[in-house]
């Protein structure tokens, strides 16, 4: 996830949503015991976890996902607003594009291992036409194969903000 506050809204919902299926969530926010979470991602105690990219590339929680990888048991990758990838990879945070490489090393361990490959969701509600060519180029197995990449469009109308405006008079 991009931000923090995704992060934390994302567990704060699939805490409610999954709160009997022993998926136990969680995030992992700057400040955070990374030990603690890395304890609880190595021992496959959660079954969810919400990280950045940095977290995820280059910082505490690379070793412990990479053993879920080389174990066999991490099955799914999923970028949640993955239009960012295009705008925010190339200048800003760079790790959002050095996710792909990462996956690409992660897909070999898993064939060198024999282990069943994991799959990659990017999620957004706003792609570009460049942006999806841009992910394709980064996160499909191979050039010429379109066999790997499947898109899944739905769109929903969202309902509108409210505001309300109230005159307090007393304290």
């Amino acid at each position: 996830v991009p931000t923090t506050s995704l992060a934390i809204d994302h567990y704060e919902s699939s805490k409610k949503i999954l709160k009997n299926h022993n998926i136990n969530p969680r995030y992992y926010a700057s400040g955070q015991n990374k030990e603690s979470l890395a304890q609880a991602i190595g021992s496959f105690e959660t079954k969810l976890v919400f990280l950045s990219p940095e977290a995820l590339i280059s910082g505490v929680m690379t070793k412990p996902i990479t053993q879920q990888i080389e174990n066999g048991t991490l099955r799914n990758l999923v970028i949640d607003e993955a239009h960012i990838v295009e705008g925010w990879g190339s200048q800003f945070r760079p790790n959002f594009q050095l996710l792909a490489t990462q996956r690409r090393q992660w897909l070999k361990t898993c064939k060198d291992k024999g282990n069943k490959i994991f799959k990659t969701h990017l999620l957004s509600a706003t792609y570009t036409q460049s942006s999806k060519e841009l992910l394709k180029n980064l996160f499909m197995e191979s050039e010429n194969n379109e066999d790997n990449w499947n898109e899944t469009v739905s769109q929903r109308l969202r309902p509108e903000m409210n505001y309300y405006v109230q005159k307090i008079t007393e304290e």
